[in-house]
């Protein structure tokens, strides 16, 4: 209910805004499609890890997963403020790549920090939140914070995409999302290392490859 009369308040304020012109005029379904796609990958890719490992892993690692999930989660939300300022500003053809070059690195700045800062607190972090028998999450801590900070980064440029109409990021989203799902299921792991090295990996090298596409893009126009 809060979200129609949000969306129903925000519609009636584009509509004066504009002299009364129909706000909803400009949309096609191709964009709406297209955003909404890329989201959704983020989405299921920010959560894909945890409903792998609840489904290959042991019980009790199974649960420690869950546990270190928690961090990537902070890692992934603590930068979003960053990606929802820009974004309206990304549509500019001229102004809008150095906004995502400042973003990008404003993003990796503070991945930079949340995993040092991991390296150092995440022991008394774990033990105090959920107690001394998750200890032993201390080294991979540092896996999850990354996977999330990576995470961040692919969200920015997926607002980038939406910005500038790229249907193209979201299928490279979905496509990480089956590579990440299809490795897992074929190593079928026992611990908690394969499984969180497996989607750190692939937000890694998602994030990458979005910002070399991103770059190219930019020379190309």
């Amino acid at each position: 209910v809060g979200t129609l009369l949000a969306m129903v308040l925000s519609l009636l304020l584009i509509g004066l805004s504009t002299g009364g012109t129909p706000p909803l005029a400009p949309l096609r379904l191709r964009d709406i499609a297209a955003a909404a796609s890329g989201l959704l990958g983020v989405l299921v890719l920010t959560n894909a890890d945890l409903l792998l490992a609840r489904n290959v892993l042991p019980g009790t690692e199974s649960g420690h997963y869950s546990a270190g999930a928690v961090l990537a989660k902070m890692a992934f939300w603590l930068p979003q403020a960053v990606a929802v300022v820009v974004f309206p500003r990304l549509s500019d053809p001229t102004a809008g790549r150095g906004v995502l070059r400042r973003a990008v690195a404003l993003l990796a700045g503070l991945g930079l920090l949340e995993v040092l800062g991991c390296a150092l607190l995440a022991e008394p972090a774990l033990s105090l939140t959920f107690g001394p028998g998750y200890e032993s999450l201390t080294r991979l801590a540092p896996l999850w914070v990354l996977q999330g900070a990576s995470l961040a980064v692919v969200q920015l440029l997926v607002y980038r995409a939406i910005a500038i109409h790229d249907s193209r990021t979201g299928q490279l989203v979905a496509a990480a999302v089956l590579v990440e799902v299809a490795l897992v299921l074929a190593l079928r792991p026992q611990t908690l290392a394969p499984v969180i090295t497996v989607a750190t990996g692939v937000a890694v090298l998602l994030g990458l490859g979005l910002c070399l596409r991103a770059r190219l893009d930019n020379q190309d126009r």
